[in-house]
């Protein structure tokens, strides 16, 4: 919509001036609330998510499962350590996963190749991610439409 909205004024002159800034009104408003609903539940994932791994992991430890290595406090607390968060986080979801099958050789279990290759695609999906907000918010004001 604020590629059209923009195309329109810009490049087909359909709006005069005062009718471009009221559209630009309305589609900054829309995208802030786009914006702050999307921050919401993103914010509030961050929870539910947490707590989901904790108690996973809390559960493997109140079955006794020997040789667990990741407390379920650490099973949360890796994703905010640098550096340490890209491994991490994998090794523990992954100790979760074995050892939730309750068995004595929980440690020989293998895990479904979908495991490594949503975690490859979470790290490179975060890091194009991290680049381009970098890059957008170098930019600043200089960048405009024209």
């Amino acid at each position: 919509m604020q590629i059209n909205l923009m195309n329109d004024y810009f490049f087909k002159n359909l709006y005069s001036d005062d009718v471009y800034e009221i559209l630009a009104e309305k589609n900054d408003s829309r995208v802030t609330i786009v914006s702050v609903l999307y921050g919401l539940f993103i914010f509030s994932s961050f929870f539910i998510i947490g707590r989901w791994l904790y108690v996973s992991s809390k559960i493997n430890h109140l079955s006794e499962i020997n040789n667990l290595s990741i407390t379920p406090g650490w099973a949360v607390g890796w994703y905010f350590i640098p550096v340490a968060n890209l491994v991490m986080p994998y090794r523990s979801l992954k100790e979760t996963f074995k050892a939730s099958f309750n068995t004595d050789d929980w440690e020989n279990i293998e895990v479904p190749h979908d495991l490594p290759a949503w975690w490859t695609t979470w790290i490179i999906g975060n890091l194009f991610s991290n680049v381009s907000f970098r890059l957008s918010s170098n930019m600043g004001e200089s960048y405009t439409y024209e």
